[in-house]
């Protein structure tokens, strides 16, 4: 056999080694034992176990997460003891990088926006029955209250916020979930706009506006109902998406792609201490195409039927889910005993 010439012997390697490469990556995501995978299609997920979990560091209620530009992670959860504080900053890893906040014992929903280049977090607490702006590092910007409108006017309708979505011109849009379930529209210096959603939701628990498809819509993950909610910006109905049995917490929208994460916080309507919810990855017509955590979605003439919980579920009441830039999910738990968020490495 003739030798190859020096030029076609190099390329001839480096097909070689780009195929063994390929043929390598694809060996170690077989090797992923199949207990550890989650999720089906294109939205497959191993599961790292312990994520963000430090020696001497205490949690509880994890309600939420959001990453910003830097790649930073931001936890919202209620322990503020002389262990921990209300936001918990990692890496990618699991390290922690910075924790702050000993005010927020009610911390549920948290909101990153990026306004005019700087980033500012918006945390709704319950207890408090406030949604606060604060800087990356913490410092308040803005806090905004009990509105006077509408049903609010009566000195005894309920207010006791869950989540706040950010419109592209800055309006916030907040949900109040745990009171009068209706949604407040307040504008980017707090100025109470208008109230809407009475009769139409039940439990709106978070949502999040969604304008990648270039007409901004606010949806609301109205949990008993079972469903998402979808209103315009000037809270006109759309539509809703049911959710079969699922009880849907958030709606988060990554800043990339056009899919849409939901963590339904349970399967059973009673809330069993021991049921374990899942994750649901729904496309651009919000038809879900994976379930993290249960068997395959299954639809029947367009409608979602029934989930199932799969036999390798990791979860006990998902609340919470983040996307970061590489696509791995980061799932904080409500209600778990003092459990670190779960991670989810897409494979």
């Amino acid at each position: 056999m003739q030798p190859l010439p020096r030029r076609r012997f190099l390329g001839h390697l480096a097909t070689v080694s780009l195929a063994a490469g390929l043929f390598s990556r694809r060996l170690g995501a077989q090797a992923v034992p199949e207990g550890e995978i989650l999720g089906q299609g294109g939205f497959r997920y191993r599961i790292q176990r312990d994520w963000g979990k430090v020696e001497g560091r205490t949690v509880k209620d994890c309600h939420a997460m959001v990453q910003d530009r830097s790649g930073r992670l931001y936890l919202a959860q209620t322990d503020n003891s002389a262990t921990s504080s209300n936001i918990l900053v990692y890496d990618r890893s699991g390290k922690p990088v910075d924790a702050w906040g000993k005010d927020y014992p009610g911390a549920h929903g948290l909101v990153i926006s990026d306004e005019g280049g700087e980033e500012f977090l918006y945390i709704t607490d319950t207890s408090r029955r406030q949604v606060i702006k604060t800087t990356l590092s913490g410092k308040v910007v803005m806090t905004i209250g009990r509105p006077k409108g509408g049903a609010y006017a009566n000195p005894s309708a309920g207010f006791t916020p869950t989540d706040v979505a950010v419109a592209p011109n800055g309006d916030l849009y907040v949900m109040d979930g745990y009171a009068s379930s209706l949604v407040i529209r307040f504008s980017a210096k707090g100025e109470e706009i208008a109230v809407f959603g009475a009769g139409q939701l039940s439990q709106p628990h978070g949502g999040s506006v969604d304008s990648r498809s270039g007409s901004p819509e606010l949806r609301v993950a109205s949990r008993q109902h079972r469903a998402i909610k979808r209103y315009d910006l000037d809270g006109k109905l759309l539509g809703e998406v049911a959710l079969a049995n699922g009880f849907p917490c958030f709606v988060t929208q990554p800043r990339r792609g056009a899919h849409s994460y939901v963590p339904l916080i349970t399967l059973n309507r009673n809330c069993h201490p021991e049921e374990r919810g899942c994750v649901a990855v729904l496309d651009a017509d919000l038809r879900v195409v994976s379930l993290p955590g249960a068997e395959a979605p299954v639809y029947k003439d367009g409608v979602l039927q029934p989930m199932t919980l799969s036999a390798n579920n990791p979860f006990r009441y998902p609340h919470g889910v983040c996307v970061d830039d590489e696509e791995s999910l980061y799932v904080a738990q409500w209600n778990t005993h003092r459990t670190f968020p779960v991670k989810l490495v897409r494979v």
